[in-house]
């Protein structure tokens, strides 16, 4: 009797002991939360310690991501149409700022800003589609200035 409770509490002292330990590698971000609240986002890779049932902790890729969209049918100035196909290459900066703006889903990361699924245009030199576009062309639409996103891919 008394070896069987010494073994079931060595077995929840290890269950506990493993569940408080987690592991951040160089290609993850990894934000952790108590009760839910952003408690510390900026673990350097290695082996860290968290409360086990009151921490949790969310890993993100700290590598380039790349989203690749299906090709478009657009019409040139000769009104011929051509298939256009794009893709974006990014990757996230500031962990915390992109879990609270995304609530941690990439999806929501690949999808256009609001205002250009309602179909409405904040900006006059903005095409809708310019969200989905490759970053370049977009740059170019600006003058050139692609030190950052311009203000219709925000």
């Amino acid at each position: 009797m008394n070896r069987t409770v010494l073994l079931i509490l060595i077995a929840v002292v290890a269950v506990l002991g493993v569940s408080s330990l987690f592991t951040v590698t160089e290609t993850e971000y990894a934000i952790k939360f108590q009760l839910g609240k952003i408690v510390r986002s900026d673990y350097e890779p290695g082996l860290h310690v968290k409360l086990p049932f009151v921490n949790n902790v969310r890993k993100f890729e700290r590598r380039i991501l790349t989203l690749d969209t299906a090709p478009e049918q657009m019409i040139t100035s000769e009104q011929k149409f051509v298939a256009v196909d794009s893709f974006v290459k990014w990757r996230i900066v500031d962990v915390e700022h992109f879990y609270t703006s995304t609530q941690g889903n990439e999806r929501i990361a690949h999808e256009p800003p609001r205002q250009y699924r309602q179909g409405q245009n904040p900006q006059p030199d903005c095409q809708p589609h310019a969200a989905r576009s490759d970053f370049r062309t977009a740059c170019n639409n600006h003058a050139g200035h692609c030190t950052a996103a311009p203000t219709c891919l925000r």
